[in-house]
């Protein structure tokens, strides 16, 4: 990594998109005398008391809408798995007593009935997403207990419909669980004991498109008569996920600098953004963003530059547009010798603030930890 040294431009080496990036706009069954259902009758038996319950689709968005992509835990295995659904509490405006939990299943596909020994543990989880561990017990907070079975159970036969489905597949706890979003996340770990091989899977939102666009004055021509093209091919860029920069159209094995900075105008120090370059013999070329981190890197033969880092792990990232421009070396450019692109802005779109940890043996501690990844699910609360 390169730093601008130039004492009229006061940089500060931060951590990659640190601070100042956030400050910116940077079972068709029916269980016979055991109280669960699972499948659509479950409605009618958990509507059927005086107190009406209240459901709460997660995410919000999949609520009327089928989600990107599929998830075959925990029932499209042909073994025992433990797996941990967490949900951050601002998914949630307000506590209650959780009563019911569905899932729905994956549109456009049939599933055959399936037999599944389970049982079903919840409570509060950590306060952030971020804060989820490889440990199940870590993970566990206030009010953990199992709240539903150990049953032996039959999974609904799915037809072959179109989604989005009904939340078909239904768990009906055994008592009610005190959840208060004050107190962090909501956890709900499912103990799966025994299960025969055959898919069983369900809808699930795991990708998003990260919005894209540009920002500032203009790229300025280089001598081999093309504009510098700043851009991130990043389809879906995430926190904990790599971002990966580009330039095109530079001259063969330039040296190029990429500008990452948190502002897309506006005053930056003495200067106001875009800054002119005119006065330093460079026509038409503009300083378009701050400089919080300067990265080095070489052209190739194609003039292409690629170049990738990674945005931290912290969820503070969703949403927030991380910004750049690129400089190349062109000494028959202009009398400085440089040429700029346009300002290039990607925002970060996931994944969302849920997460899951999954062990195909039961009696292991630990398991896999896959941010943005649960079942789109439907909560009930009395």
């Amino acid at each position: 990594m390169k730093l601008s040294k130039k004492p009229a431009i006061q940089t500060r080496c931060i951590l990659l998109l640190g601070r100042a990036a956030l400050s910116s706009a940077w079972l068709g069954l029916l269980l016979p005398a055991q109280g669960l259902t699972v499948g659509k009758a479950s409605t009618a038996m958990l509507l059927s008391g005086k107190t009406k319950a209240v459901t709460l689709v997660v995410p919000g968005r999949f609520a009327k809408s089928e989600a990107s992509s599929f998830t075959s835990l925990p029932f499209s295995r042909s073994k025992p798995v433990r797996v941990q659904h967490y949900y951050a509490p601002e998914f949630f405006k307000k506590g209650g007593k959780l009563t019911a939990i569905a899932f729905r299943p994956e549109g456009g596909t049939a599933f055959s009935a399936k037999a599944v020994a389970l049982e079903i543990h919840a409570g509060q989880g950590p306060a952030r997403v971020d804060r989820m561990s490889r440990s199940f017990a870590r993970n566990r907070g206030k009010g953990w207990a199992r709240y539903f079975g150990p049953k032996s159970i039959r999974l609904p036969a799915i037809s072959r419909d179109k989604g989005p489905r009904d939340f078909q597949v239904r768990f009906v706890f055994d008592r009610p669980m005190l959840f208060d979003p004050k107190l962090g996340g909501l956890l709900i770990e499912f103990v799966v004991t025994k299960q025969p091989p055959g898919r069983y899977e369900f809808d699930l939102g795991g990708t998003c498109v990260s919005p894209r666009g540009v920002f500032g004055a203009p790229a300025c021509r280089g001598s081999n008569g093309k504009k510098p093209i700043a851009d991130s091919p990043t389809i879906g860029l995430s926190w904990g996920k790599p971002f990966l920069m580009r330039v095109r159209q530079l001259l063969p094995r330039a040296p190029a600098l990429l500008i990452l900075g948190s502002k897309t105008g506006g005053r930056w120090g003495n200067l106001q953004l875009p800054f002119s370059l005119a006065a330093f013999g460079a026509q038409g070329c503009h300083l378009n963003t701050d400089l919080v981190i300067v990265l080095g890197a070489l052209a190739s033969m194609s003039g292409e530059v690629l170049v990738s880092t990674f945005v931290p792990l912290n969820a503070d990232f969703n949403g927030q547009w991380l910004l750049f421009q690129a400089m190349a070396l062109d000494l028959e450019a202009n009398r400085l010798g440089l040429t700029f692109s346009q300002g290039s802005k990607t925002q970060v779109c996931g994944p969302d603030a849920i997460a899951r940890v999954v062990a195909n043996k039961l009696e292991m501690p630990a398991g896999t930890l896959e941010y943005g990844l649960a079942p789109v699910t439907q909560f009930s609360f009395q």
